[in-house]
């Protein structure tokens, strides 16, 4: 059916009805786009940017819980990964828990890029459908199956892994989709003096939700039994709960409209900015000092002490002659990707693109290379004497640090004897505790340091050292990784408990991962691009990272064989010198400025607009000292 028009304005469709149910042409009528509005919204920025305004917790937890699903549906591989590969792939070979891996980070490569384009195009206000799309793939996993099973061909009429590879894709491109959201939505709506403090936040959700993952799986280990059938339950179970967190996250986006800012510096709506902005700060968060209020009340002709909020002023003192001075802008989603526009952007911003988008991908190759698929590495780490087992054993087996029960069999030098069997529960188990105290909790202490350091701290000072710190932590323990790996016997008689110093810096190299670049990468993107393309930016710099990640994951596939011996340190000891050379060209990428530009005067954060070069509203400088 041929839409309507009304007063000039096409009628929408149902679908788009359906998704953004609010009209944003509707809110401009009333609200001219003259010098005094101009002034007023600068004011809203101005003290929405104030030291007073206090930290929005409705906007952390709308933003986090997206986050904390995205991070427990990512790391959950760790945690069922051996259970999977026991049920389907009881084989040396690796290749499938490769490919379940890399299945989900192509999905997140997708997802970033997309969803950071479409909601460029479409408003944030699409915030909560990539939430859909984990839970729909959610659901999918969970009803896996191999089908029937054909005696006569002695065939399953499916292939169970063809459809968790196309599963984990999917919720890949979900899980892909929350990073420009989540850390957009957390930019565009938090305070100047917090921004950082929020953003990373958001970010300590990926440890909490890798460590609410391994917690999970070990309740879930422990009042199961071992059988195949208990096993089963027991990886559906895990990818199942992580629903509970995404339905909560999907009705938690209702609470927050529109960014007001992507209404004012994109839609130019300033009518449905204003509305938006006092939603969200309302007047206990918007306080004026009073010559501001007195300032904005004389250009009106009205007194303006009475009020407490500069959105009341806005509100009260708009004058009914200016009610129809000009016609509300209507804006074409997705005007701002025209090429000469977008091509001239490019331009100008190709030093940040080019040096976000490379210090998340050298990043993403340490740290996913260390974190991603990790039974394997940690129970080399864990383990103090060499293991034997036998040559066809199962990967998942040989990749375990569980020394009982022990049976006959063949070594891989092909000599017989007495081999390691160990059974599945005991191998989740111990993963699941390793990873616990190697990963999750080093990882949670140092995002935590650094939101309580952030008011304190430069943050491209921080990302260029802690680029470097870990360049020199990886190089010592490469150097030293041979003389404590298995106590440095290969005999297998323990000396000095070597490994547990391996152990610790480990760890400790997780802590200065969330400490530094890990969190800064996720942070930073999020403030030095403007808004009409700012999810576009972090979408394509996230999607470097995942780019690092698969590629990290490709290489360690092609440079070890099946029948590898699980005992050689040498792969681990390059591995770990390679993520060294690879920090040091992040923090050599961070000191060159307009690759990394500074976000913050000293330690004081620069507003959004100012560290985005935002050119929409130039902002006045309030002629008073802030102080809180």
């Amino acid at each position: 059916m041929a839409s309507t028009a009304r007063d000039g304005v096409p009628e929408r469709s149902i679908f788009h009805r359906m998704f953004w149910p609010e009209d944003q042409t509707a809110y401009s009528a009333g609200f001219s786009r003259d010098q005094d509005f101009e002034r007023a919204i600068t004011a809203i920025l101005n003290r929405t940017d104030h030291k007073k305004t206090p930290f929005k917790w409705r906007v952390y937890w709308v933003a986090a819980l997206g986050f904390l699903t995205d991070s427990y549906n990512l790391f959950a591989s760790n945690v069922v990964l051996p259970a999977l590969s026991s049920l389907y792939w009881n084989t040396p070979s690796r290749s499938n828990i490769i490919g379940f891996n890399v299945a989900t980070l192509i999905g997140s490569i997708i997802g970033q890029i997309f969803f950071g384009i479409a909601v460029d195009i479409c408003m944030r206000s699409l915030y909560g459908f990539e939430l859909m799309i984990v839970i729909v793939s959610t659901l999918g996993l969970l009803q896996c199956s191999s089908g029937y099973y054909d005696t006569a061909s002695d065939q399953y009429t499916w292939s169970i892994t063809g459809w968790l590879f196309f599963w984990r894709v999917v919720m890949g491109i979900g899980i892909g989709a929350e990073y420009p959201l989540s850390a957009c939505i957390a930019s565009e709506w938090s305070a100047k003096h917090s921004r950082a403090r929020m953003l990373a936040a958001v970010f300590l959700m990926q440890p909490l939700g890798q460590l609410l993952a391994y917690i999970v799986g070990l309740i879930a280990i422990g009042q199961l039994g071992g059988s195949a059938a208990d096993i089963d339950r027991f990886w559906r179970i895990v990818i199942g709960i992580g629903a509970a967190p995404t339905i909560l996250a999907l009705f938690a986006r209702r609470l927050i409209p529109e960014s007001w800012r992507f209404t004012y510096f994109v839609v130019k709506n300033p009518g449905k900015a204003k509305l938006d902005a006092r939603n969200v700060y309302d007047r206990a968060s918007i306080v004026a000092e009073p010559h501001e209020l007195q300032q904005l009340g004389d250009r009106h002709e009205s007194p303006t002490l009475q009020h407490d909020s500069v959105v009341d002023v806005i509100v009260e003192h708009d004058p009914p002659e200016r009610q129809v001075s000009e016609p509300a802008p209507v804006w074409r989603p997705g005007s701002q990707f025209e090429w000469a526009e977008f091509s001239k952007f490019l331009w100008e911003y190709r030093a940040r693109l080019l040096g976000m988008s490379s210090c998340w991908f050298l990043l993403d190759i340490a740290f996913y290379g260390m974190g991603f698929n990790s039974p394997g590495t940690l129970a080399k780490l864990w383990t103090d004497r060499p293991i034997n087992f036998d040559r066809d054993a199962p990967y998942w087996q040989k990749n375990s640090d569980v020394y009982y029960p022990l049976v006959n069999g063949t070594f891989l030098n092909g000599t017989s004897g007495l081999v390691a069997a160990p059974a599945i529960k005991e191998v989740l188990t111990s993963t699941m505790k390793h990873a616990i105290y190697t990963t999750s909790i080093a990882a949670i202490l140092g995002s935590s340091f650094y939101i309580g350091f952030a008011h304190m701290i430069n943050r491209r000072h921080m990302l260029i050292g802690t680029f470097f710190a870990l360049s020199v932590l990886l190089a010592i323990t490469a150097g030293a990784f041979k003389a404590l790996y298995h106590d440095g016997d290969a005999n297998g008689s323990p000396i000095s408990g070597g490994h547990v110093v391996l152990i610790f810096l480990w760890a400790l190299i997780q802590l200065f991962f969330s400490f530094g670049p890990n969190t800064l990468t996720f942070v930073m993107p999020a403030e030095v691009f403007p808004t009409k393309y700012r999810c576009t930016c972090y979408g394509f710099a996230a999607a470097s990272g995942k780019l690092g990640a698969v590629l990290v994951q490709a290489v360690g596939w092609a440079t070890t064989s099946d029948t590898s011996d699980p005992n050689d340190y040498k792969q681990l000891q390059y591995m770990l010198a390679a993520f060294s050379v690879c920090m040091a060209l992040g923090g050599a990428i961070a000191l060159y400025e307009p690759c990394v530009p500074n976000v913050q005067h000293g330690f004081e954060n620069k507003s959004l607009e100012e560290a985005s070069n935002e050119q929409a509203v130039v902002r006045e400088t309030p002629k008073h000292d802030d102080q809180s």
